[in-house]
């Protein structure tokens, strides 16, 4: 194997799932980037740069904030978009970063849609390239 055959085999690509709240689908899918997306890298730095500043004026308070307004920006982030299975309606809007700010802020879907877009994202592997999407397919050997 070389180094493009690696590189080849270490490709990510987004990936759809559906948002499940305790076993239960609930038909909306969200698209999710991988952790190495130039979009989830730029929350992750601006916030690290937040809190190095905070903690280079020995702020706590501000370096507490910064630490919850990192988790909210980085599954923001990771959330590409989402699309519902009957379609956009009543109580099913279309993807906006504004309206999926206010559901992870939300006092009861909040959480388990929090606690579930972290565990999705955690998989390196799900985000992997499958040979039939690659543009090339990669022999062993």
């Amino acid at each position: 194997m070389n180094i493009n055959q690696i590189k080849e085999m270490s490709r990510t690509e987004n990936r759809e799932v559906e948002f499940e709240v305790g076993g239960h689908k609930t038909g909306l899918f969200l698209t999710l980037r991988p952790e190495s997306s130039k979009e989830v890298k730029a929350a992750t730095r601006k916030m690290e740069s937040k809190i190095r500043q905070a903690s280079m004026r020995r702020k706590e308070s501000q370096i507490d904030k910064a630490q919850d307004e990192f988790k909210t920006d980085k599954r923001v982030a990771h959330v590409k978009t989402w699309r519902w299975k009957d379609g956009v309606g009543e109580g099913c809007p279309e993807f906006s970063e504004k309206e999926l700010r206010e559901l992870l802020d939300d006092p009861n879907a909040g959480y388990p849609l929090c606690e579930f877009i972290d565990a999705e994202v955690q998989r390196y592997e799900d985000f992997l390239m499958r040979p039939e999407t690659s543009s090339a397919s990669v022999s062993a050997g």
